[in-house]
């Protein structure tokens, strides 16, 4: 299929506009320890592509999120997840079962960390799964991280919240939604 080119003052069918794969819903800026972003998920999407880039975190660590309904955020021991995580060329595996988030973006101060999150079915009100991969520099190692987790609750989430642990973050994080 080729990729659709559009130009100024063209009028666009529905056949032209049902071909767009991902729709961006919002670009956030990540500023400070915590940012909130509401009514990100809604029944126009199931599935959701949220990407980090330019991310960097005083102190070095992680931009971890979790989900919100509404002005709620979930901050129960219900986000497990799965990560493989090479470090120097090392290989280990993390498994945080029970946890109060999930991991998100990988950063410290001299480089800027990126990650691609897929969020499947947030606004359902059953389990919502994702998976990830992300790269990134923390206390002078380079990072590459894979893996997936599962919320255990069935609530429907419309909104998410990146922080990190009381240290300032920057960067950009754009939630786009999939077509079905």
């Amino acid at each position: 299929m080729t990729y659709p080119s559009f130009t100024s003052g063209e009028v666009l069918t529905a056949a032209d506009m049902n071909r767009v794969g991902l729709w961006l819903i919002t670009t956030v800026t990540l500023t400070g320890t915590s940012v909130n972003v509401a009514n990100c998920f809604s029944s126009d999407f199931q599935n959701y592509k949220i990407v980090f880039s330019g991310v960097t975190v005083t102190g070095a660590a992680d931009v971890a999120w979790r989900l919100r309904a509404g002005a709620t955020t979930a901050t129960g021991a219900n986000y497990d997840q799965q990560s493989v995580n090479v470090q120097g060329g090392v290989a280990s595996g993390i498994a945080d079962v029970a946890a109060t988030s999930f991991r998100g973006c990988l950063s410290g101060t001299v480089y800027e960390g990126q990650a691609v999150l897929d969020v499947c079915r947030p606004f359902v009100a059953d389990t919502t799964t994702y998976t990830y991969t992300g790269f990134g520099q923390f206390s002078g190692t380079y990072y590459f991280r894979s893996g997936g987790g599962l919320h255990t609750l069935t609530t429907s989430y419309d909104s998410i919240n990146f922080f990190t642990g009381g240290t300032a973050m920057t960067g950009t994080a754009r939630i786009y939604g999939y077509r079905d």
